[in-house]
């Protein structure tokens, strides 16, 4: 016989603390550099969370001043991005993607958990519908999005089928926990040797991240885990970059930094076979 415990259990259902109702707005980048340059002035609809607060693994419900801070770089730096195909990684509701897919020619949005995951298709959608990817010199650019667990081959080897491998990463805060470090670098590391291996003459993948200062301790986790997988880290000037005076939607307690992640194809650690640990896979 079932006990209380045991029943209540079998009936529960965690989806009745979800909330998946979503607001329709519009996020938009312009202004001009501290030197007087201008910027481009984009648009980006999409449908985000405005709940103040949300569950530490659904934050990717609500549109953080880093993805802002991100968009701003890519929209600064559209040559890194345009007719290429970019994947970003931990998208939350997919700002930066959904910006770098205006210029380029295929996008994939990826996450780990489920309901983001539900958001980001609904995100597509949206984008599909609002004639963004239309391209007048030739056929429309490509949206998806895919379930993609760091560190874990299974799920790496998923998004490979439907995405192939990526010309161009991006991720905002997907570095905000110590567990997430590993597991990140594992499958950033695989998609940097598969790059390699198809173009060894040709510019290696590059991650554009942005980035949250938060713990000295996990700042330095990660950019050992990088250098002991033979990529190398470096750091943007925001001043290249974000408008003067900072908007309102790039203010944040924490620092944020552009960093970017590059294999490094000198280093004899950059060829070593990525060992993955499926126990340790990161939902993001």
């Amino acid at each position: 016989m079932a006990t209380v415990a045991e029943d209540w259990e079998d009936n529960f259902d965690a989806g009745l603390f979800l909330n998946e109702d979503y607001d329709r707005e519009p996020i938009v980048l312009g202004g001009e550099l501290e030197d007087g340059t201008p910027l481009r002035e984009i648009r980006q609809d999409l449908y985000l969370s405005n709940a103040a607060s949300t569950d530490w693994d659904l934050t990717g419900q609500v549109v953080w001043p880093v993805s802002i801070f991100l968009s701003y770089y890519i929209a600064r730096n559209l040559e890194l991005f345009a007719g290429r195909r970019v994947a970003e990684l931990g998208a939350g509701c997919g700002l930066s993607g959904l910006v770098a897919s205006q210029f380029a020619a295929g996008t994939c949005l990826t996450d780990g958990v489920d309901v983001v995951v539900r958001l980001l298709e609904r995100n597509a959608a949206l984008q599909k519908e609002s004639g963004t990817l239309a391209r007048p010199s030739g056929p429309d650019a490509e949206i998806s999005v895919a379930q993609l667990l760091w560190g874990s081959e299974t799920s790496l080897e998923a998004f490979l089928e439907t995405f192939g491998v990526p010309e161009v990463l991006i991720g905002a805060d997907v570095v905000c926990w110590p567990q997430y470090v590993k597991p990140l670098v594992q499958t950033t590391k695989r998609l940097m040797q598969l790059r390699h291996a198809a173009d060894p003459e040709g510019p290696p993948l590059v991650l554009h991240l942005g980035y949250v200062v938060r713990a000295l301790n996990n700042h330095r986790l990660f950019v050992n885990a990088c250098s002991e997988a033979g990529l190398r880290v470096a750091e943007v000037p925001d001043t290249a970059f974000v408008p003067h005076p900072r908007p309102e939607h790039v203010a944040s307690n924490n620092e944020l930094q552009l960093l970017t992640v590059t294999f490094d194809a000198a280093h004899p650690r950059a060829h070593e076979p990525v060992v993955f640990d499926e126990d340790s896979a990161s939902l993001e």
